[in-house]
């Protein structure tokens, strides 16, 4: 009688990948972590609410992937991605967003960022699955909700309804342009880092086909956007001899 004899084969447990999680909305995180947690092999290792936040305790911490929110006070994500791309960080970024911003795909994969994905559970657990699987992921859908044109930066026509509407910070922006702050001046008051910011100008003005910052705040104005002087209200009123400007 022949006897067979079986070793014992010992499964090791999958390394968990571990996660950090940097987002200031508590609700935005509380929403990715429930999402992120229904995979098992997944763990948060911690949580940051800007980037400074990120920074400091990436020197106690070594999360394989970091899920980053772009629009966030103190330091964004675009600008906690250039610190981290100087400082070689070499572990994998996701970056999400429920905003849009022309240029910023070719922005991402110039600072080695592995991905970008809607700020929605399913499709940041979708992007993490193919990112632990050496992939790349571009949320290609939600961009293409934004694409009104073979030229995104084309003046939209006033009858296409597929236009991004102007959003409230983009007319915060704008408003404070008029008032004569700069871009570092706009960062102090608002939070979002001058990168961020000159970002915006420049996608506003190359969304209506605007020469420049004059350009767009002049826009604005005809079109009722700019509803704040403030900083005019102690100026003289200027002396004119009544005569028209030359037309251009």
């Amino acid at each position: 009688m022949q006897i067979f004899t079986f070793d014992k084969i010992i499964c090791m447990p999958r390394k968990k990948t571990k996660i950090a999680l940097v987002d200031d909305m508590d609700i935005d995180q509380a929403l990715l972590t429930h999402y992120i947690k229904t995979n098992k092999n997944y763990e948060i290792l911690f949580y940051a609410t800007n980037g400074f936040d990120l920074l400091q305790k990436l020197q106690h911490f070594k999360p394989d992937i970091i899920v980053i929110d772009i629009y966030m006070p103190l330091m964004d994500g675009l600008s906690t991605i250039e610190h981290l791309f100087e400082q070689k960080y070499d572990g994998k970024i996701l970056c999400v967003t429920n905003g849009f911003e022309y240029n910023l795909i070719p922005i991402l994969k110039q600072k080695n960022v592995t991905g970008f994905s809607r700020k929605n559970g399913k499709y940041v657990l979708k992007a993490l699955d193919k990112i632990v699987d050496g992939k790349e992921h571009w949320d290609e859908e939600y961009l293409e909700t934004y694409s009104t044109t073979s030229n995104p930066f084309d003046v939209p026509k006033k009858d296409d309804t597929t236009e991004p509407l102007i959003s409230g910070k983009e007319i915060e922006i704008i408003n404070l342009l008029a008032n004569g702050l700069n871009s570092e001046e706009i960062y102090k008051h608002i939070g979002y880092s001058i990168f961020t910011i000159d970002a915006y100008i420049q996608n506003l003005t190359k969304r209506y086909n605007l020469k420049n910052r004059t350009h767009l705040v002049a826009y604005a104005y005809v079109h009722g956007l700019i509803d704040n002087f403030e900083s005019f209200k102690d100026f003289p009123k200027p002396q004119t001899s009544n005569l028209k400007p030359s037309k251009l």
